[in-house]
C-alpha cells in the first residue's frame, strides 16, 4: 500500500519520487549516529574491563560521540529543510493538478461535485499529503531501515539477548492487528472523511445562506442544522477514540516496557558470567531504540490509511472524462473561414440516466435573433450550455461553419461566442481586471468604451476608486445585481466574438435595469448572431426564428406568427402571457375568464 499511495502522489502532482532521496538519506544518517551514545558506552566499558583503558582515548571517542551527535541533528535539519521544500512543491502542483482537472469537467459533472467536498479536497487533504511527505516518509525510510539494523547487530552480539528483547513484540503486535480490525470493520477512514465533507458543506451553506435565513427568522434551524454536523463528527471521532485508546495504551505499555524482560533476563546471564558488562548495557540502551520506530511505523500505519481514502477520492476525480477541448486544440486560428453558421444536428444530452434533450436539429444564420423557448424544465438552459461549448454532445454534433464545436479548442471557441447569463458574477478584483477578463490585451480606452456601451461607465466612475475599485466578495463595494450584471455585459462587448448567446439574462431585473440592459444590448447585437434562451415569450415576437422546446425536444421552428399556427406549446404559452397580461390586483383568471374577486 505504501509504494501505492507514493507513486499516486507523485503522479498525480507530476513530480519524480526521486527528488525526496536526499531527504530520505539525510535523515538515515541522523538516525545512524543516533547510535553513537550506545556504542561509545558500549567500547568504553570494554576497555575498562580489559584494564587498557587511557585518558587520551577517553577524551577521543567522547570527542568522536560529541562530533556526531552534533552531525546527527545537523543531518536532521537538512532531511527537514529539503522534505518541507519537497513536499511544499508536491502540494502545491497537486493543488494545481486539482483546479486544472476541475477546469477540465464540464458542467454537469461539476454539479456532482459539492463546494464541501472541494474545500477538503483542497486544504485539509493536500494538507494531509504535505505533511506526510515533509514529515513522514523520509522518517518512515528510517524507521523501516533502523530496527532492521539494529535487531541484526544484537542478534551478531548475543542471539540469547536479542530474542529477550523481541519477547514483548508478538503480544504488541496481537494488539495492534486487533485495532486494524476494528477500524476496517468500521470503515473508519471512508466515514471520517464523509463526515468531514458534510460538515464543511454545511459550514459553506450556513455562511453563504445567512441573509436568507435572517430574513425568514430561521437562524436557529439554521445553526441546528450546522451543529448537528459538527456534533456527528464529534461523536464520530469519540466512538472511534473510545473503542481503540484502551488498545493503544496497551500496545504502548508493551514496546516500551521492553527492557523490564530484558534487564531481568540480562542480570541474570550476566551473574552466570555468560555475557560481559559492556554488553549488557549495549543491550539495554539499543534495546529500546529498536522499538521506538515501531511506535512510528504504527502511527504511520494509520496516517496511509487516511492517504489511502483521500487518493481514492482524488481518483473519482481525475477518473472524470474531461472536456477535451480543454486539452488540445485540433484547429488552428487561421485555419477558420470565418463562417459562423450554427448547425445543430441530431444534438441528444442526457445528465446521467436522465434524458434532457434528443434529436434536437436547427440551423442558426449569422447576424440572426433566433430565440429558444419552452416550459421550465424542456431543456433550454441545457441546449445553451451546449451551444456555448460547456458541454459536450453525447450523440449528434453542433457545428460552426464547417468546423465541430466539440474538436474547437475553447482559444478558438471563445472567440467566437460569448455568454450572458442571468446570474452574473464578478470576481475579486478591480472592475477593469474584471471586464479585462473578456479581452485581456484590450487597452484602458477599449475597457472605457465597452463599459459606455454596456450602461456602466457613469456608475464605476461613482465607485469610490473609479475604475480600480475591488470588487466582488472582499472587496471594497458590494454591487448590485444590475451593476453586475451590466460589468458582466461590458466583459462580453469587450471580447466582441460573432456569437451571443444570452439564458434568461434579463429574466430577474427590474424595469430600469432591463431598460438600461436592453438598450445597451440593441447598441451592440447589431452585427451579431444573438441566440437568446428565456421564458419570456413576450420578448422574442419580433425574432428572426424561434426554437420551441418541449420535454428535450423541438415541437417547432419559425416565426412568431407562424409558430401560433402550427405549434400547440408555442399557442399555449402565448395565450398564457395574454391571460397574465389582463391580470389586475383584485382580479383571479380561470380558464382564460377574467372573474372578479
Amino acid at each position: 500500500m505504501l509504494l501505492k499511495i507514493v507513486s499516486k502522489i507523485f503522479y498525480y502532482s507530476g513530480k519524480r519520487a526521486l527528488v525526496l532521496a536526499p531527504a530520505i538519506g539525510c535523515s538515515l544518517l541522523s538516525s545512524v549516529l543516533s547510535l553513537a551514545p550506545a556504542i561509545a558506552a558500549f567500547v568504553i566499558l570494554q576497555a575498562l574491563s580489559s584494564g587498557e583503558i587511557h585518558k587520551q582515548w577517553c577524551f577521543v571517542v567522547g570527542l568522536v560521540t560529541a562530533l556526531a551527535m552534533i552531525f546527527r541533528y545537523l543531518f536532521a535539519l537538512g532531511s527537514g529543510l529539503m522534505s518541507h521544500k519537497v513536499g511544499n512543491v508536491v502540494s502545491t502542483s497537486l493543488r494545481e493538478a486539482i483546479l486544472e482537472k476541475v477546469g477540465q469537467l464540464g458542467s454537469g459533472s461539476l454539479s456532482s461535485v459539492s463546494q464541501g467536498r472541494m474545500k477538503k479536497m483542497l486544504t485539509e487533504d493536500v494538507n494531509q499529503v504535505d505533511m506526510f511527505v515533509s514529515h513522514h516518509l523520509p522518517d518512515l525510510v528510517s524507521a523501516i531501515v533502523m530496527p532492521l539494523g539494529i535487531g541484526l547487530t544484537l542478534f551478531l552480539i548475543d542471539w540469547r539477548m536479542a530474542l529477550a528483547v523481541l519477547v514483548p513484540l508478538p503480544f504488541a503486535m496481537w494488539v495492534q492487528a486487533g485495532s486494524a480490525k476494528i477500524v476496517q470493520q468500521d470503515n473508519f477512514m471512508a466515514t471520517y472523511g464523509a463526515a468531514q465533507e458534510r460538515m464543511n458543506n454545511t459550514i459553506i451553506e450556513f455562511i453563504r445562506g445567512m441573509p436568507v435565513v435572517k430574513i425568514f427568522n430561521r437562524s436557529h434551524e439554521s445553526c441546528d442544522r450546522l451543529r448537528s454536523s459538527v456534533v456527528e463528527y464529534k461523536d464520530m471521532q469519540a466512538s472511534f477514540i473510545k473503542k481503540l485508546t484502551g488498545r493503544w495504551g496497551t500496545f504502548l505499555a508493551f514496546v516500551t516496557l521492553c527492557h523490564v524482560p530484558l534487564g531481568i533476563f540480562g542480570l541474570w546471564m550476566f551473574s552466570q558470567g555468560r555475557i560481559e558488562l559492556a554488553e549488557l548495557v549495549l543491550f539495554l540502551m539499543l534495546g529500546p531504540m529498536l522499538f521506538a520506530p515501531l511506535i512510528k511505523m504504527m502511527r504511520i500505519g494509520a496516517i496511509l490509511s487516511q492517504l489511502n481514502e483521500i487518493l481514492v477520492g482524488m481518483d473519482s476525480l481525475f477518473s472524470q472524462e474531461a472536456d477535451e477541448r480543454q486539452v488540445y486544440r485540433k484547429y488552428g486560428i487561421d485555419q477558420f473561414d470565418g463562417d459562423n453558421t450554427i448547425t445543430v444536428k441530431d444534438l441528444c444530452f442526457a445528465y446521467g440516466e436522465s434524458q434532457v434533450l434528443s434529436d434536437i436539429n436547427m440551423v442558426i444564420r449569422p447576424e440572426n435573433l433566433v430565440a429558444v423557448v419552452g416550459l421550465s424544465g424542456s431543456g433550454k438552459s441545457t441546449l445553451a450550455a451546449l451551444l456555448a461549448g460547456m458541454e459536450k454532445p453525447q450523440s449528434g454534433s453542433i457545428h460552426i461553419g464547417s468546423r465541430d464545436m466539440a474538436e474547437m479548442s475553447l482559444e478558438e471557441l471563445s472567440k467566437t461566442v460569448s455568454v450572458f447569463f442571468q446570474d452574473s458574477f464578478v470576481f475579486t478584483g478591480s472592475v477593469r481586471d474584471n471586464i479585462l477578463l473578456g479581452c485581456p490585451d484590450a487597452d484602458i480606452e477599449s475597457v472605457l468604451e465597452a463599459a459606455r456601451t454596456a450602461q456602466c461607465h457613469d456608475c464605476i466612475l461613482a465607485l469610490p476608486d473609479g475604475y480600480d475599485t475591488v470588487i466582488g466578495e472582499g472587496g471594497q463595494v458590494q454591487l448590485s445585481g444590475g451593476e453586475k450584471q451590466r460589468i458582466v455585459l461590458a466583459r462580453c462587448i469587450l471580447r466582441d466574438a460573432p456569437v451571443l448567446i444570452m439564458d434568461e439574462a434579463t429574466a430577474a431585473m427590474d424595469a430600469e435595469n432591463e431598460s438600461r440592459i436592453q438598450e445597451a444590448l440593441s447598441r451592440f447585437t447589431k452585427s451579431k448572431t444573438v441566440i437568446v434562451i428565456t421564458h419570456r415569450i413576450h420578448t422574442v415576437e419580433k425574432a428572426d426564428h424561434i426554437v420551441v422546446l418541449n420535454e428535450g425536444r423541438v415541437s417547432g421552428q419559425g416565426s412568431h406568427a407562424h409558430l401560433l399556427k402550427i405549434d400547440n406549446t408555442y399557442a399555449a404559452m402565448w395565450n398564457a402571457h395574454l391571460a397574465a397580461k389582463r391580470w389586475k390586483i383584485g382580479t383571479r383568471i380561470i380558464e382564460d375568464q377574467e372573474v372578479v374577486a
